[in-house]
């Protein structure tokens, strides 16, 4: 995937990851009509709430992990708010285009863009648009975020043809362990189990892995070869 406008703000900008956690465990959307969502319950904004908000400049580790959504709401906002004050800094996420900054506009939380724009290619989600789409947006598609005025890129899409090569998932983990990157893996399913410490040390592990995968992008120019 090229997107030139992309490359060129990352190639000159000060880079912050940003990674959520989300409740795993609980009782899955109901429509109306009494029937059950298929989709599970941590990537499910309507039933889920966000458990923790992590940013990781290649200066520092700033995460905050609380028992109540609407602490982390307000500090997140404060910390975007103090980056919004200066200028050349770039949101960076995996998948967080289609999960991580939507999620936190449904659950309100401050100043979360997404809307679409022709600048930008259309890309379409890994697993499909999720059926909250629509609480996003009043269309079911997006393809551009931004938080607080700062801008945001999804470091996902330059990787997928990389993975296709290796013939490995376009998936965080896999990707990062295919250039050396030692990362922690969990069962999604028992991230309400953790304590705070491990917690922390899933939230360092995977912004320390994007970040180090955002510098090879930003090294490589927007292209990765196998």
């Amino acid at each position: 995937m090229m997107n030139l406008r992309e490359i060129d703000r990352m190639l000159d900008c000060k880079p912050v990851v940003l990674d959520i956690e989300t409740k795993t465990t609980g009782t899955r959307f109901q429509y109306p009509n009494g029937t059950e969502s298929n989709h599970p319950v941590g990537l499910d904004p309507r039933v889920s709430s966000v458990t923790s908000v992590s940013f990781r400049t290649e200066q520092s580790l700033f995460c905050i992990d609380d028992d109540v959504e609407n602490v982390i709401r307000m500090v997140s906002e404060a910390y975007i708010d103090s980056l919004s004050r200066s200028l050349g800094h770039v949101l960076f996420t995996w998948n967080g285009l289609f999960f991580d900054l939507p999620f936190l506009a449904v659950r309100k939380f401050g100043g979360v863009e997404i809307f679409t724009t022709s600048d930008d290619p259309q890309i379409e989600p890994k697993y499909g648009w999720p059926e909250w789409a629509e609480d996003v947006t009043r269309r079911k598609t997006w393809n551009t975020a931004m938080w607080r005025g700062i801008p945001h890129i999804d470091i996902a899409p330059y990787f997928r043809e990389y993975a296709d090569a290796k013939g490995i998932r376009n998936s965080l983990k896999p990707v990062a362990e295919s250039f050396g990157i030692p990362m922690i893996s969990v069962n999604a399913e028992e991230m309400d189990s953790l304590t705070v410490d491990e917690r922390l040390a899933y939230n360092a592990s995977d912004t320390r892995g994007t970040l180090q995968l955002v510098q090879i992008l930003i090294d490589s120019k927007g292209i990765i070869s196998a």
